[in-house]
């Protein structure tokens, strides 16, 4: 069955996808649309920027300007969890925004007002069809998580096994605009005492096996 389906992306060193196929850019709002066909289906892949506020803002746009049928967010994280180890591929099955806090209000830390979940849940049977990974909970926010202490932290207060900057915001507006997404991430820094090197050593070729996974997927 064709689709359109709509991918989000953070950085320039994500967007291994697009360059599989001949595709053309447009720009909306400062952010990047790259447009191609796969197989059967239309897909625009956004480059939003770092962050939760600009992943939902390309999230948004591809709902409301593209009319996409389903998203994907795929990308970096940190690990959480020392027995996840750096280039591990998984997909994520629960999202907790960590900077939502209206405890004065009288909700648990990350949840948002109007909601009775904390998490967001992400779609599993697309996610299945993309492919069979573990399934991990990521702990999203406006932080880049260098330190192993504050990455421990994370861990104990929500249970998660990563992080990441931009899937709350992706969750958060295909939660209200009831569409279905799927997140897939691969780790580029572990449990340390200063991730920022080895992120950016990691990130520079490890999200080749990444995007082989979701190429595959687009052309079905």
């Amino acid at each position: 069955m064709k689709k359109t389906i709509g991918i989000v992306v953070a950085m320039d060193r994500e967007t291994g996808v697009k360059e599989k196929f001949a595709y053309k850019t447009e720009y909306l709002a400062g952010i990047a649309f790259n447009i191609f066909q796969a197989g059967e289906n239309k897909v625009i892949l956004a480059e939003s920027g770092i962050g939760e506020v600009r992943a939902a803002a390309a999230t948004a746009l591809l709902i409301g300007r593209y009319n996409v049928d389903e998203i994907i967010n795929y990308g970096y994280v940190g690990s959480l969890n020392e027995s996840i180890p750096v280039n591990a591929v998984c997909a994520v099955d629960e999202i907790f925004h960590t900077d939502v806090d209206l405890v004065a209000f009288g909700n648990v830390l990350g949840q948002y007002d109007g909601r009775d979940e904390v998490s967001f849940k992400t779609d599993l049977a697309l996610t299945k069809r993309i492919a069979d990974l573990p399934l991990k909970k990521i702990a999203s926010s406006d932080k880049f998580i260098a330190s192993g202490e504050k990455k421990r932290e994370l861990r104990k207060v929500f249970g998660a096994d990563i992080c990441d900057m931009e899937s709350a915001g992706v969750a958060e507006v295909c939660d209200r605009a009831n569409l279905p997404f799927a997140i897939l991430k691969i780790v580029s820094d572990g449990v340390e005492s200063d991730c920022t090197d080895s992120f950016w050593e990691n990130s520079i070729f490890g999200i080749v096996p990444l995007v082989d996974l979701i190429c595959d997927y687009l052309v079905k």
